[in-house]
């Protein structure tokens, strides 16, 4: 039996690109743009930033949303 490194093996199991075969126009994009309060003392922020949609918790995260339709995002990536 061979032994393949897990340094090799981790990037065929683990993909890091996030397909993006849902696009939207700015126009709908900026629909999405507002402050979202989850509960009394938690708010989300989301805003455009180079014709990508963002999503902001002050002070904890700052994610890429990325459309996976009309109506649902995926978080792609955290800054």
């Amino acid at each position: 039996m061979s032994y393949i490194p897990k340094w090799l093996l981790l990037p065929l199991l683990v993909s890091t690109e996030f397909p993006n075969s849902f696009s939207m126009a700015m126009n709908q994009l900026e629909k999405y743009v507002a402050i979202y309060q989850l509960d009394d003392t938690h708010e989300i922020k989301t805003y455009l930033r180079n014709d990508k949609l963002f999503s902001r918790q002050l002070g904890s995260f700052i994610f890429e949303l990325t459309p996976k339709s009309e109506t649902e995002f995926d978080f792609h990536t955290w800054i």
